[in-house]
């Protein structure tokens, strides 16, 4: 049973429970493969659908690929959210490693999450919808509704920021 919370309209809740079911098992999908486990990924995806039922007001009105690329954007966000609030830390002594470069890749994909999940909103979804998902700079500008030239200044920053920040790791 999906538990609809009060603060939408009763207009809304029609909607909400439809993008909820279009989108509820894609959305799992790319938690868990973030993630690596099955309940976090279940409550990142619970924090998304409950931060769009409080700003319902973004996607009102918005075609399909728009409520789409914005839940993308957000469930990689509560996702990586989830990882630096826990802290995770590898042990790289207890590890298996297979190779002998992959201490050194292990460390640079975890500070490359950090770097990513430390960038200003804009810049990070405009990262992850370009580097992550494939979308060119035009499309993010038509899916955010923006200049181009914003896209891609924020696609500059957060090139920037992440380097700055790996070069110090």
């Amino acid at each position: 049973m999906l538990f609809v919370p009060t603060d939408l309209n009763d207009d809304d809740i029609p909607l909400f429970t439809d993008i909820y079911r279009l989108n509820v098992s894609w959305m799992l999908r790319h938690a868990d493969a973030i993630l690596k486990n099955r309940q976090d990924a279940e409550d990142a995806v619970q924090e998304c659908f409950l931060y769009l039922a409080n700003h319902f007001h973004y996607v009102r009105g918005k075609d399909e690929k728009s409520v789409r690329s914005a839940l993308t954007v957000l469930v990689k966000s509560r996702s990586l959210n989830l990882i630096r609030s826990r802290k995770d830390t590898v042990d790289l002594e207890e590890a298996e490693i297979s190779c002998p470069g992959d201490e050194v890749r292990i460390l640079q994909g975890m500070a490359l999450e950090e770097a990513v999940a430390a960038l200003p909103p804009a810049q990070r979804e405009v990262f992850v919808l370009h580097a992550a998902d494939g979308y060119s700079l035009w499309e993010i500008a038509g899916l955010q509704q923006v200049k181009y030239d914003a896209v891609r200044k924020n696609w500059q920053r957060a090139r920037q920021a992440l380097k700055q920040y790996l070069d110090g790791v």
